[in-house]
């Protein structure tokens, strides 16, 4: 009879088992080995306890092989010891009790496997190295978000300065009615401009869409790029609405009317323009 565990060397939470192994050669003479009730254990905690019987060939002879397993885990490092026992067997007709020593076993118990990810050292590292890439994430995401901002931004025409040109004209027609019509044409073309820009963004930039190599070619025409931004626009106020109505009257009248207005005319339409182009007073847009 012999004990033994079944590793060499457990840590704290491994579970194993410690087996006492008991053999004898099949002959007539009964025997009856009883199972070990004073076995102890150092280091360990006992989960529980089975019993296996078989028989087994040694050479020309058999033999009786029991083997008493205790199933053990190891809970405290250090030197871990099952007690030497004294093992019971009942032999001959007789059934008179006998008893076979099994010394103490010994072994070393090792510390519980060290986790990477419960050291404090780990923690901080993942964290630092957590923190680094979320700040890099959120840089390069504004970054992105600026450069498309900047991208998609539409800068707008100062049409107030556009406008500097016609109100020195104006002062100058006061004195010549035939320049009127100039002015009337002049206005006319920073209107289409306008309203281009409002529909397929800054002018300067090809227009996207169908038929946008089409308008570079030859620029629409007042009338219908009106129309399309009354379209675009449902909630147009009404005094916009109508200064637009009466710029594309007196346009029509310097297309096809001759275009000559009093001194007082075109400086009711030159106020009727900006209120279009949105321009409030001498010196502030909308």
């Amino acid at each position: 009879a012999s004990g033994a565990f079944t590793l060499k060397e457990p840590r704290v939470g491994d579970s194993l088992d410690y087996i006492i192994t008991v053999e004898w050669q099949d002959t007539e003479v009964p025997v009856f080995v009883l199972a070990p009730d004073s076995l102890s254990f150092s280091g360990f905690k006992v989960l529980g306890q089975s019993t296996v019987h078989k028989k087994v060939a040694r050479g020309n002879d058999i033999h009786n092989h029991t083997e008493f397993i205790f199933h053990i885990r190891a809970n405290i490092p250090g030197s871990g010891k099952a007690s030497s026992i004294k093992l019971r067997y009942q032999s001959g007709v007789s059934q008179n009790e006998e008893a076979f020593f099994v010394s103490t076993s010994l072994i070393d118990i090792l510390p519980a496997p060290v986790n990477i990810f419960d050291q404090l050292w780990f923690k901080i590292l993942a964290g630092l190295i957590a923190f680094g890439a979320v700040i890099g994430i959120a840089s390069a995401a504004y970054k992105t978000t600026v450069k498309m901002r900047k991208k998609n931004e539409v800068i707008k025409t100062d049409w107030r300065q556009a406008t500097e040109e016609i109100k020195t004209r104006l002062r100058s027609a006061m004195n010549s009615p035939d320049a009127s019509k100039e002015i009337l044409l002049s206005m006319e073309s920073i209107s289409i401009k306008y309203l281009a820009e409002q529909l397929y963004g800054k002018t300067q930039v090809a227009p996207m869409g169908p038929g946008a190599n089409e308008r570079l070619a030859a620029p629409e025409k007042f009338d219908p790029l009106l129309d399309k931004y009354f379209a675009k626009n449902n909630s147009i106020p009404e005094t916009e609405n109508l200064a637009w109505e009466k710029l594309r009257a007196l346009y029509r009248h310097a297309h096809f009317a001759g275009g000559y207005k009093e001194p007082h005319e075109l400086q009711d339409a030159f106020r009727t323009f900006k209120v279009c182009l949105k321009i409030i007073g001498e010196d502030e847009h909308e």
